[in-house]
């Protein structure tokens, strides 16, 4: 006769989750490995929220203003009646959130660390987008500390080097201008090809596209150098004072050859 001895091995919660326990102040029932019965009531209501509010996919102008629109549908669900409890949802709420704890006035700090590789143009990937970072090329490789809608580009040395909303935000960004004049000035051919080319406003970028790179390169350091104190929408639409300054056309131009019909730059989307 073979007696068998089930050995029961608590759940071992990792640092990451407890601090996230500690921070909000609640308690944690832990479900057995494969008794998804154990946890039906969580999925029937994620199943609840999926079939009667996402039954097409959702039209959203962003994450902010879907996530308000969704709100407001499900405080209007709460005027029904609980499937067992004959009372309006909303009553029964009202009841509860007598007894629940107050929110900390912090969220909790949810992220995530990746390491990325530079290139030789101050470029580095994120969600499968390459992202200009100012002085990032200094570095082999830099960190993203990343959210659900945000990151930092942090070098080796715990320096912060940009932060935005991530790629798949559709936010639109400002384009690190002088950082990547610079890099021009160091590479003047390279404004031809670059990525950030179709961003420049039109007469800013006609006045780029000279052949002869030692003028592309003086008069990529005057651009810099004027965006110091302005940006680059502002030298665009005050391209003729700002350019000349008190000379009358240093480089000899026909200034009416500059005013191509292109948008104003100075963003991307």
């Amino acid at each position: 006769m073979y007696i068998f001895r089930l050995a029961f091995i608590e759940a071992q919660l990792t640092d990451a989750f407890i601090q996230f326990k500690n921070h909000y102040g609640f308690e944690v029932q832990v479900c057995n490995p494969r008794k998804g019965n154990e946890k039906g009531s969580v999925e029937n209501k994620v199943g609840y929220i999926r079939y009667n509010f996402f039954t097409t996919s959702p039209v959203m102008n962003s994450y902010e203003d879907f996530t308000e629109t969704l709100r407001v549908q499900l405080e209007k669900d709460r005027q029904r009646l609980h499937y067992e409890k004959e009372v309006l949802i909303e009553d029964l709420w009202n009841e509860e959130k007598k007894y629940l704890l107050e929110l900390p006035v912090e969220d909790y700090p949810v992220f995530k660390e990746i390491e990325a590789k530079v290139n030789k143009y101050n470029e580095a990937k994120l969600d499968n987008t390459l992202i200009h970072i100012p002085k990032a090329s200094n570095y082999p490789f830099i960190y993203f500390i990343v959210t659900w809608d945000k990151y930092k580009a942090v070098s080796p040395d715990g320096e912060i080097l940009f932060e935005d909303f991530r790629p798949y935000m559709n936010k639109k960004r400002a384009i690190p201008w002088i950082s990547i004049f610079k890099d021009w000035i160091r590479k003047p051919r390279a404004v031809s090809y670059s990525r950030y080319k179709k961003y420049l406003p039109g007469r800013i970028n006609e006045y780029l596209l000279v052949e002869d790179l030692v003028v592309r390169k003086e008069r990529l350091i005057e651009i810099v150098n004027l965006l110091v104190t302005h940006d680059i929408k502002r030298i665009n639409e005050d391209f003729y004072d700002l350019i000349t300054g008190n000379n009358e056309n240093p480089f000899g131009l026909d200034w009416n050859e500059y005013d191509a019909l292109a948008p104003t730059g100075g963003e991307q989307s």
